[in-house]
Order: C-alpha cells, then structure tokens, then sequence
C-alpha cells in the first residue's frame, strides 16, 4: 500500500554538538536496521531555498535552543 509504514520508526537521542563526520555516521547506524526502501523522508529544522540552507539557528548552540552559540560550529 503506497505511504504504508513499513518498519517503525527509530529514534535516538544526541549528546550536543555533533560534529558532520558524526551526524553521518550516527544516521548510517540508526538506518542499517531497516529494511531497505527505495525513498526516505528527512527533516531539517531551519530554512531552505533552492537547495541551500539559509538558517539552522540550533545547530549553532552548545547544546540546543537556548544555549551559547558555539562559533566552532
């Protein structure tokens, strides 16, 4: 059935910041279990346009919303 859930979700808590290099393999474990798919959905909490992220105002923060701004980051 098309939009049929096939596997539960999955969920996992981060410790703050997460580095790129991390984030992708951290994503790369969390998905390995699933059953393959041939399309996923992903969310990202900031602003887009043409492809190109204009604000990702938590990923900039020490630990999350209302935090200090880590300029590493």
């Amino acid at each position: 059935m098309p939009g049929a859930m096939v596997a539960d979700r999955v969920h996992r808590e981060d410790d703050l910041p997460v580095p790129p290099t991390k984030l992708v393999d951290d994503l790369a474990a969390l998905v390995a279990p699933l059953p393959p798919a041939d399309r996923v959905s992903a969310g990202f909490p900031g602003m887009m346009r043409k492809g190109r992220v204009l604000s990702a105002p938590h990923f900039v923060t020490e630990g999350g919303p209302g935090t200090k701004v880590d300029d590493e980051l």
